[in-house]
């Protein structure tokens, strides 16, 4: 019997063990990201599509005293979600603290253009050889000039930051955050996605090619199966009485013969 506990008990955490929806391309770089449902805000700054990929620039004019800003900003409907930009930078400048020629970010809300003093501590700045946090409480090296994917998982509140880490492992708990903030404030209902070149600081400018950004809802978590029909203990039971009953009636059978 005590098997029999242990085999049914076993079969019910695997047939209710959860997964997450796959995840999705929310932009697959193949157009610029306004044609798929981003918001834009520019001034300056070029997109030139290509294969596959996008290259978008932006630059500073010659004793120019601000610069071209680009970014890209798409709402979802969850607070609670994995997403990740996969990029390489051809020429990027070092960031300024609260400010990046090249940032991707999550947050709850994002103050046009530029972001509240809130949004630009918790901007992932990706310079040429280091990422980190755009209030500089925390870097990573980091070699930009290759593709990567910049993952974030934004869950109740708490941003994690992983480089090239698999979503399942993510999910799983099992993948290493190379950055954790904790934010002040979150609703769990909704939250904002940008990439781009967030400041007109003076020569804090970039150039770099997006392959695709993925998304995937924490919030969505589906059965991974139909749940098994597992007997219970007082099922368990049923069938041992009914089999005794059975042979009980076999032998009276025989006897009677």
């Amino acid at each position: 019997m005590k098997f029999q506990r242990a085999s049914a008990a076993a079969m019910l955490f695997t047939a209710w063990t959860t997964a997450f929806a796959a995840p999705v391309e929310i932009y697959d770089g193949s157009a610029a990201p306004t044609a798929q449902g981003w918001t834009k805000y520019n001034v300056g700054g070029t997109e030139t599509v290509g294969t596959g990929t996008t290259q978008f620039s932006t630059t500073t004019a010659t004793a120019g005293r601000t610069s071209e800003v680009q970014t890209y900003r798409l709402a979802v409907s969850s607070a609670n979600f994995i997403t990740s930009i996969r990029l390489r930078a051809l020429a990027v400048n070092p960031h300024n603290q609260g400010d990046a020629g090249l940032m991707f970010s999550v947050v709850d809300t994002f103050q046009a253009p530029f972001g509240n003093t809130a949004n630009r501590a918790s901007m992932l700045y990706i310079d040429s050889s280091r990422i980190g946090w755009a209030d500089d409480t925390a870097s990573a090296p980091n070699d930009a000039t290759v593709f990567h994917d910049y993952v974030f998982r934004y869950l109740n509140g708490v941003i994690n930051v992983y480089v090239d880490a698999s979503y399942s492992d993510i999910a799983a708990g099992t993948a290493t955050p190379l950055l954790t903030k904790n934010l002040s404030t979150s609703n769990n209902s909704s939250a904002v996605i940008l990439f781009g070149d967030q400041t007109n600081d003076p020569n804090v400018d970039s150039t770099y090619v997006v392959d695709y950004v993925r998304y995937e809802n924490l919030n969505a978590a589906l059965p991974a199966a139909s749940p098994q029909s597992v007997p219970t203990l007082n099922q368990w039971g049923v069938v041992v009485v009914s089999a005794a009953l059975a042979l009980f009636g076999l032998a009276g059978v025989r006897r009677r013969r």
